[in-house]
């Protein structure tokens, strides 16, 4: 009998010790949903509605028992926001399709900020760390200085990681947005331009580069 109760107990345990939960499944619901979409060929309203109903479609398939897995109900906002951070992260390790979504949903983001911020053309001059925050300064094409700040993470923020020495030859646009950051020094909120987007232009000859910035020493010496 003890025998028996031991086979039984080897044969079933893959099937109950590696039971999917209903998390795990409605992820992989989500994922097989996303890969079946082809976002490059939707308008960018088309990707946002098929997302939402690809995760609707994963989460309420069994809603329940996701809900009691996570300790969360419809109506905990920060119980849902941490499920829904769960699925992204999961999403964004293991699915494909979701890599195709999210390239569509940063084009949308740098489309918007593009028709909604000022921007300012220049050259990359140089890239400061020792402030409370990295300063970008550009020499415009008029041979003024302009700094920026890195305030927080922009698209494609993460080149600069290890400053501009790869780019310092790059004319760029960079569009920004005015905020108030406190100065310590001055006890002051005196108003910074904050960068949202940097977006490379062209690379300049090392004979236009060197006049390019010898035009602005030469203005800044005078």
């Amino acid at each position: 009998m003890i025998r028996h109760s031991i086979f039984l107990l080897v044969f079933f345990c893959p099937f109950y010790c590696y039971a999917q939960s209903a998390t795990d499944e409605a992820f992989e619901k989500a994922c097989d949903c996303f890969n079946s979409v082809n976002f490059n060929s939707l308008t960018l309203v088309g990707v946002s509605a098929s997302a939402d109903s690809c995760i609707q479609e994963a989460f309420y398939t069994n809603l329940t028992a996701v809900l009691k897995e996570n300790n969360a109900s419809i109506e905990d906002a920060h119980a849902m926001h941490k499920l829904a951070l769960s699925m992204q992260t999961h999403l964004s390790e293991n699915c494909k399709g979701f890599f195709h979504f999210s390239v569509r949903m940063a084009e949308k983001e740098v489309m918007e900020v593009k028709e909604t911020y000022p921007s300012e053309r220049g050259l990359l001059y140089d890239f400061n760390k020792d402030n409370q925050f990295p300063v970008f300064t550009v020499i415009t094409e008029d041979h003024q200085a302009r700094k920026f700040i890195w305030f927080r993470e922009f698209d494609g923020s993460t080149r600069f990681m290890n400053g501009i020495k790869s780019y310092k030859n790059t004319v760029v646009d960079i569009y920004w947005k005015e905020i108030e950051l406190y100065d310590a020094a001055t006890q002051k909120y005196p108003y910074q331009k904050e960068i949202l987007l940097i977006e490379e232009i062209r690379v300049l000859g090392k004979e236009e580069q060197k006049a390019w910035v010898g035009t602005y020493n030469l203005k800044i010496n005078k």
